[in-house]
Formats: structure tokens, sequence, C-alpha cells
């Protein structure tokens, strides 16, 4: 009996000290899931589709605003999710990027699609699967008459005439490689399990900033190449990281 009851205790013993070990070893787990947020913004407002707004003095009605942004790296290490893109829109602007020790980081994005990806042709990018950034999308993200994708698009209609009541539909596309443009933050992020989330700020009002939208003049970059430059040039009012 006595046999038996010190067996007992040498198990129950020996179970306590596995499990201590397996608790030392779980309290090293600092890995963290990165997740990326985009706020839609005109100014203090938030941006949607359908609504109306004052920038630069004129009233402007926005129909749709969508952007593709991708490489994004982490100190450096480009592509968390290699080749991966996002269509930024009112209604896609939350993403699951990847699992990262925790600490802090410098964290780099671009705006628009890489010269490789940009490449492609009308018939590559429309045999892509449904759901694929890079493939078909409504607004099209592509140009049909020129290989490549269209990096950021803003549709709509502005006040011409200064009644307040908009009149003349107005089109910004911004593409070519030219346009794709590498932004980075001045200052580290500090991620961890409990504060996981990048943040980036989009403001339309900042894209406009010094445009002068009132004429209804529209730019697909070739035909009106001053006022996509001074778009291209207002980027880094237009995106900001705000951790």
């Amino acid at each position: 009996m006595k046999s038996y009851f010190f067996s007992t205790l040498m198990i129950i013993g020996f179970a306590f000290i596995l499990t201590n070990c397996s608790d030392d070893t779980g309290d090293t787990d600092d890995s963290v899931n990165v997740d990326l947020e985009v706020q839609m913004r005109v100014g203090s407002e938030t941006l949607s589709d359908g609504s109306t707004y004052t920038i630069n003095g004129t009233t402007i009605q926005v129909n749709a605003a969508r952007f593709y942004l991708g490489n994004i790296s982490l100190d450096g290490n480009s592509n968390l999710d290699d080749d991966t893109y996002y269509v930024v829109s009112e209604n896609n602007k939350s993403f699951n990027l990847a699992e990262v020790e925790e600490g802090d980081y410098t964290f780099a994005y671009g705006i628009g699609i890489d010269p490789d990806n940009n490449a492609q042709t009308t018939e590559d990018f429309t045999t892509r699967p449904p759901g694929d950034p890079l493939g078909l999308q409504e607004p099209t993200m592509h140009w049909n008459w020129n290989t490549g994708y269209k990096f950021l698009r803003v549709d709509g209609m502005v006040d011409t005439d200064g009644d307040n009541v908009v009149d003349t539909a107005v089109e910004y596309h911004l593409g070519t490689n030219e346009f794709f443009t590498t932004l980075q933050g001045t200052d580290q992020i500090s991620l961890t399990p409990e504060d996981n989330a990048i943040t980036i700020r989009f403001d339309l009002a900042g894209l406009l900033d010094g445009v002068d939208i009132s004429t209804g003049a529209v730019t697909h970059v070739g035909d009106n190449k001053p006022m996509a430059d001074q778009m291209l040039a207002n980027y880094t009012k237009a995106f900001q990281i705000i951790n």
C-alpha cells in the first residue's frame, strides 16, 4: 500500500514539473499578427462614395476613390505578402499583413504597382481569378488602351459656376511607372500583441492641395501632366502613417 502511495506522489510531482516547464516555454511567445488599417478622409470628414465635400473652395461630389497599396516592408524586409497588392476603397480598408516578432519597426509601403507587375497586357489581367486585386475591378483599375494599371483613381462631379451645385464630371487617374511611389514613416512603430495595427490615413484634400478643380479639368496623366505631377507631389500630404 505504501509503495502504491509513494508511486502516485512521484507521478504527480513529475507531472507538476512538466507543467511548469511547458508554462515557461509558452512565456517566450512574443509574435505579433500585424493588421493594416486605412482611414479614408477629406480633411476631418470621412471619405465616402457619393458624398459631397468642399475642397479648395469648390464643391466636389466623390463617386469613386480607389488606389493600389503594396510593396509593404518592415525594417526593409520587403513584401511581407510577396507580390500582394490591395485595392483600397471605403469598403476595403482593413488587411492582415503577416506575423512578426514583437518590437519596433520602420514601416514603408508603395502606392501603385511595381514596374514588373505593371507590364501586364489586358489579356494578362483579364485571365486572373475573381477576387485577385490585379484582376478585373469595378470600376476598372486598368487602362485598356495601354499596358498598365491605374494606381489611383478618383471620379466625381465638381461645381464650375460657384452655385454649390455640381455640374461637371471629373476624373483624376494616375498611373505609369513614373508614378509608382514608395513612402516611408519617419518614426518607428511599436508592435505588440495588444497593439498590433498599423494605420495609414488617405486624405483627398491633401492630394488636391493647390490643384484648381473648379474648372472641371481632368487628368489621365498624359492628357494633363501638370495636374498629375501636382497630385504626385502631394503624396506626402495625402498619405500619412498615424500610429
